[in-house]
């Protein structure tokens, strides 16, 4: 996660990071870190819809914006559901 801080500190360009993101913990470290601008949680990975609907939540509270990675099937009826 160190390195992902780094890039988001020292580039111009924004960077999405999630889809390796093992539940909630998983993207909730990542953001501690300030790995991230954006973030795309793979909903097989963080845990269903639950845990996407979770992820939505704590991008939301952190002034984050959320995307999807993979399942455009279910994902985009989930990103129309979440702020």
């Amino acid at each position: 996660m160190r390195a992902n801080a780094r890039l988001v500190r020292e580039l111009t360009s924004p960077v999405q990071i999630g889809e390796n993101f093992n539940l909630i913990t998983g993207m909730e470290q990542a953001l501690d870190a300030g790995a991230a601008d954006y973030v795309m949680p793979d909903l097989d990975r963080i845990g269903g819809v639950t845990g996407f609907m979770q992820a939505s939540a704590l991008a939301a509270g952190r002034g984050i914006e959320m995307s999807s990675h993979l399942f455009p099937e279910v994902s985009a009826h989930l990103l129309a559901a979440t702020p």
